[in-house]
């Protein structure tokens, strides 16, 4: 009996070391941290002060981030504006012309969101360093830990399939004499030409790595606003759990009699009046990013899967399995953000169906109102929406989807 008591009390230190080393502010952002470090941005965003090899390494990263992620527009729209290809071509360039476009400009919402972005993550670091129990940290890194697992998934399935279309496939693909009887090796974007000579031997592998490197930044910003949106919801579904925990503890159901004293109540109201704060934060900060996601992701969606069904004719398996593996990323991050913006929507909403469901009647009377405040205030949901144009949630991700369909059709009929 001793030594079983024993062996508990050794066990209880041991959990209550692995929260505290994952329960903080650096366990909760360290991938955010990595993909912002790449972009230049984390310095801008993150709290205290930054060492001087940090800022260093973001003011050299900013501009470098920003030129290779606008690197290769301009020769995709020269290519498309000289119509030098056949149309069948040139509809396969819009997809990949509106995914470098439209992440572009969200890699400039990013940088115009900084402050907000910034004020987000002191949030965060102040509700962390709130947490005075192990129940309640147990309930963060929960909810922290099924961010950044999901985080991981789709990062590494973007980039895994970033490198296969525009490194593995050009790599792979043969080359071709065209009617001047010049040898032409394949590049991941058309365009190059009308600027230089690509096909000279050192200029090819340049231009061939640097139009890689190009993807591989546009990801990077597409990955980071992604994994922001991500760990700013679960960060919020999490002190909603541990507010509408400290509710169900103001009354015991079981007596008859209740005696709550008078400042029990204040935290909470001051805890649901922080979380309504973060969550405009969250809408001011993804607003414009989800009304590019929505753009983007409907035409991607659309030109992508004409590509694809004119592929599975030439039965090029290679690129089908591309194609395919790209369609259902890009399907399912959209569907990942319309899922952030309905969880969003009922977290909320259930802090006020949590306040009703205790035995509210027996508080005292100051009491009371304070939670029927709460209740009215959580009567009017907090939406995600695109650009404030449409709420995101899962009816309007099958609305997005049906449209994306339409116009794959319709292109079809065109075509």
């Amino acid at each position: 009996m001793n030594s079983n008591n024993s062996e508990d009390l050794e066990v209880e230190p041991r959990v209550s070391e692995k929260l505290a080393s994952r329960g903080t502010m650096e366990y909760s952002v360290r991938y955010l941290r990595c993909l912002l470090r790449m972009l230049g941005v984390w310095p801008l965003v993150a709290g205290g002060n930054p060492s001087q090899l940090d800022k260093l390494i973001g003011t050299i990263m900013r501009p470098v981030a920003l030129f290779y992620s606008t690197l290769v527009l301009l020769p995709m729209f020269a290519e498309v504006a000289a119509q030098r290809a056949p149309r069948e071509e040139l509809i396969s360039l819009v997809a990949p012309l509106a995914y470098q476009a439209f992440n572009v400009m969200k890699h400039f919402f990013l940088l115009l969101r900084i402050d907000i972005i910034k004020t987000s993550l002191k949030h965060m670091e102040i509700d962390w360093e709130n947490i005075d129990n192990d129940k309640d940290r147990g309930i963060m890194v929960k909810s922290i830990q099924e961010a950044n697992k999901l985080a991981i998934i789709i990062t590494i399935s973007m980039y895994v399939g970033g490198t296969l279309h525009n490194f593995i496939l050009p790599a792979l693909a043969d080359s071709y004499v065209n009617e001047f009887n010049e040898t032409i090796r394949v590049l991941c974007f058309p365009g190059g030409d009308f600027f230089l000579d690509v096909q000279a031997n050192v200029v090819f592998e340049i231009v061939f790595v640097t139009y890689w490197m190009s993807d591989m930044f546009v990801v990077t910003v597409s990955m980071a606003l992604f994994t922001l949106a991500l760990i700013l919801l679960r960060h919020s579904c999490g002190q909603i759990q541990i507010l509408i925990s400290n509710l169900g503890n103001l009354v015991d159901p079981d007596q008859d009699i209740i005696v709550i004293m008078e400042n029990s109540i204040g935290p909470i109201v001051r805890h649901h009046a922080r979380l309504l704060t973060f969550s405009m934060h969250i809408e001011k900060i993804l607003k414009e990013v989800c009304a590019m996601e929505v753009i983007c992701d409907t035409l991607i969606l659309c030109f992508l899967g004409y590509v694809c069904i004119m592929d599975i004719s030439n039965y090029d398996l290679t690129t089908i399995f591309t194609y395919v593996m790209l369609l259902v990323t890009i399907a399912f991050n959209l569907y990942l953000y319309c899922q952030i913006g309905e969880v969003l929507k009922e977290e909320y909403q259930n802090v006020g169906a949590a306040a009703y469901m205790i035995d509210w009647y027996k508080l005292p009377t100051k009491a009371s109102l304070d939670l029927i405040m709460i209740m009215n205030m959580s009567a009017q949901p907090r939406q995600l929406t695109a650009g404030g144009m449409m709420e995101l949630s899962r009816t309007s991700y099958v609305s997005i989807m049906k449209t994306s369909f339409a116009y794959l059709n319709m292109l079809r009929t065109m075509a």
